[in-house]
């Protein structure tokens, strides 16, 4: 796309969270090029909502941003680029996130992990070395694992990382033993609830009905366990509704209702939660 149509597709972005009610989004994924293109809608005064970056590049092309060192609060707090993105695996629905057991309904695969782990750790310690959050995408309970082990390492290496407040994007499959390690490390749960309720048909296939009990979007396990827990949508894979993911969260069940009680209602929010 021209610049001319990315900007207009960021201004109807910009139309659509503030329709919705959003002031502030987190863009779980921008490449440089893009940054440039909000600071200039933003100091032309067009767009309106404020914008909290994540960069998602390959490491030689973070190292400039981490040379210059973290954007905050420019344009009276309208646009922070202080994070990095990191893949660590794929989707549980198409048997691409990372397991530590085979999938039940494809025994011939435990999934993959789409950034080796070693890319993991050198993206995560250059950026906390440079003052940068890290937000790993990790679903299954094997890159959930990984990208825990990647932060307990960094915040050995580098005084200060555990303050830049390391973020799991999603920990939605895991192993009992990762849960308390949020809490140790600080490490923020930033989960999705209607990921939960979109995914509910099919989970117990893809992983068979004792882990999707045991290790399923286990948000009031990991409210129990002192974790810092963070709620967001994941649009454009979900739909940016904010109302959506609180009822996700709070009935567990689909728009339409179902079922009854709520998918594994043990796991459900209180309201205040």
């Amino acid at each position: 796309p021209s610049v001319a149509q990315i900007e207009d597709q960021v201004l109807l972005a910009d139309a659509e969270c503030r329709r919705l009610g959003l002031t502030t989004v987190h863009d779980a994924g921008v490449p440089g090029p893009l940054v440039e293109v909000y600071r200039r809608l933003i100091d032309a005064g067009r767009l309106q909502t404020r914008l909290y970056v994540m960069l998602h590049m390959p490491l030689d092309r973070l190292r400039p941003f981490f040379e210059k060192g973290p954007v905050v609060g420019y344009a009276d707090h309208r646009l922070d680029v202080r994070a990095i993105k990191i893949g660590a695996d794929g989707a549980l629905g198409s048997r691409g996130a990372a397991l530590l057991e085979p999938y039940a309904d494809e025994p011939g695969t435990s999934g993959l992990m789409t950034t080796p782990e070693a890319d993991i750790e050198a993206m995560t310690l250059a950026a906390a070395k440079a003052g940068f959050q890290t937000c790993i995408h990790a679903i299954g309970d094997r890159a959930n694992r990984v990208t825990m082990d990647v932060f307990e390492r960094v915040a050995r290496a580098v005084p200060g990382a555990r303050a830049l407040r390391q973020r799991n994007e999603h920990a939605q499959i895991l192993d009992a033993a990762e849960i308390p390690r949020f809490a140790a490390l600080g490490v923020v749960a930033s989960v999705q609830p209607t990921h939960c309720t979109s995914d509910m048909p099919w989970v117990p296939a893809r992983l068979g009905a004792a882990r999707t009990a045991e290790g399923a979007y286990l948000w009031q396990s990991l409210a129990q366990s002192g974790v810092v827990l963070a709620s967001g949508s994941d649009f454009p894979v979900e739909e940016p509704n904010p109302m959506l993911g609180l009822y996700a969260a709070i009935t567990r069940q689909a728009p339409d209702g179902q079922p009854p009680a709520g998918w594994a209602p043990a796991e459900r929010l209180s309201r205040a939660e």
